[in-house]
């Protein structure tokens, strides 16, 4: 939720007869800061002395509750997830009073990285042979980058052995010269599991 100390967002004075009547209209966090999950936050307005409105600034962010008010209140603000990479949003907080008014800034965490890399269990014939592996940016900013391991001497990566965003890895299954087995390859973080069938023998 929000964490920032309170702050005056503005003061106007208003001269009737002989009284004076303070607008002072304050937000109590001025910045939040979230997930890049959607989500929701509440922000608590203290007025007095005039009337306030709430708007957004941008188009992932949405004042659903507690638009305006002409005492003390709530602002819901509701965030969209967010699939790139870290960015800042505002809610403007304006009195009727006062032109300045003040600022509720959300600042959203960038997407975790998240890749696709299609069947996790592959087969390869006896002889062996040449395969690959598509990688699909799933989620997260086009920089999200990933590694290719073999964790087994019989696969061979022939390229790339890394890379950023969509991609493909290229391997070699060396034939197989005895019984049935299996090897994997770690690819952006996901292991996949290569069986090949048992070899010739004489």
């Amino acid at each position: 939720g929000p964490t920032a100390a309170n702050a005056v967002g503005s003061t106007a004075g208003n001269v009737s007869g002989s009284a004076r009547q303070v607008c002072s209209v304050a937000v109590d966090a001025e910045q939040a800061s979230v997930e890049a999950a959607a989500g929701e936050l509440v922000a608590v307005i203290t007025a007095t002395g005039c009337a306030w409105t709430a708007m957004a600034q941008d188009d992932w962010i949405r004042v659903t509750g507690g638009q305006s008010g002409d005492t003390s209140g709530e602002v819901h603000i509701a965030f969209d997830a967010n699939a790139s990479g870290a960015r800042v949003g505002t809610v403007a907080i304006q009195s009727t009073a006062d032109a300045v008014g003040t600022t509720i800034t959300v600042a959203q965490a960038a997407a975790t990285c998240q890749f696709d890399v299609g069947s996790t269990a592959r087969t390869s014939p006896p002889l062996g042979g040449a395969d690959s592996i598509t990688v699909t940016l799933a989620g997260g900013p086009e920089s999200c980058a990933w590694t290719a391991v073999s964790e087994n001497p019989f696969i061979r990566l022939t390229a790339p052995l890394s890379g950023v965003g969509a991609g493909m890895v290229a391997f070699v299954v060396d034939p197989n010269p005895g019984a049935a087995r299996s090897g994997t390859l770690v690819v952006a973080g996901q292991t996949i599991e290569i069986t090949q069938a048992v070899g010739c023998t004489y």
